[in-house]
């Protein structure tokens, strides 16, 4: 997202401060109906493991200042969270899949009105 150097702030003290004076942000962008406003409910997780969880989680690690977008540079603790709630997720969308894949074979026969509306086009 741009953002003009004369609005960014990326000062945590002041960003701190501002999130907990004003926990709902608007969020204006443009859509193909013209200028589209959400209102987003902004929550600072206390201490630096929840963000650091959602770096690490999202392979988010660009230069400076974030230290958890890699296993490499994330702490120990944060991997072994990130690892196990990534295996429930697959394990999970794998049972997922397993359950919904089946295969049909033969002719379709159409009942109603769509077999009405295909004999007549």
């Amino acid at each position: 997202m741009y953002c003009p150097e004369s609005f960014a702030e990326t000062s945590p003290e002041i960003l701190r401060a501002l999130i907990q004076r004003y926990p709902l942000a608007t969020l204006v962008s443009m859509s193909g109906n013209g200028l589209e406003a959400n209102h987003i409910p902004l929550y600072l997780a206390p201490g630096e493991g929840p963000q650091r969880k959602n770096q690490l989680a999202l392979e988010y690690a660009p230069e400076p200042p974030f230290q958890a977008g890699r296993p490499e540079d994330a702490p120990k603790d944060i991997v072994e969270v990130v690892r196990r709630h990534t295996e429930t997720l697959r394990a999970e969308r794998e049972r997922m899949i397993a359950v919904s894949v089946w295969r049909a074979f033969g002719w379709a026969r159409v009942f109603g009105v769509d077999a009405i509306w295909m004999s007549t086009t």
